[in-house]
């Protein structure tokens, strides 16, 4: 996983509190791992300021030290990356937002996932007709 990307999730987990679905112990495990890295280099005040104070340029001072910290130690690149990876979430929606003119026919419809450490499966998400809305043998399975 390239730093940029790592960086980009853990700043959503860290200050905008991002990450909704992923599950609550693997997300703390995550921004623990962070901010005793952080503390051990005297850096645990950006992370406080850029959660009580978010601001752009708050938020801009924990990536590029999150980043430097990333390059400059390998092996606490990998670690978080493979907690990131733990923590893989996904979400599946069987049929999005969906607006008809007239109605709406689903039938024989299946959703299949494979177990994650966390996954949110739906069947629907809005669904707007001006007729009849018809929903036949759905299935969902987690395997």
């Amino acid at each position: 996983m390239e730093p940029v990307t790592v960086v980009s999730t853990i700043i959503s987990l860290l200050v905008t509190g991002g990450a909704e679905g992923l599950g609550k112990d693997i997300k703390n495990k995550i921004l623990a791992f962070i901010q005793d890295k952080f503390k051990a280099n005297k850096k645990e005040w950006l992370i406080t300021r850029a959660e009580e104070q978010p601001t752009e340029s708050n938020i801009a001072e924990v990536k590029l030290e999150l980043e430097n910290q990333i390059n400059q130690d390998k092996d606490f690149a990998l670690k978080l990356e493979a907690l990131l990876k733990e923590s893989a979430f996904t979400r599946l929606t069987m049929v999005g937002n969906v607006k008809a003119q007239k109605g709406i026919e689903i039938r024989d419809a299946e959703q299949k996932a494979k177990q994650k450490s966390s996954i949110e499966m739906s069947m629907f998400g809005d669904l707007e007709a001006n007729e009849d809305i018809r929903l036949e043998s759905l299935t969902q399975e987690l395997e």
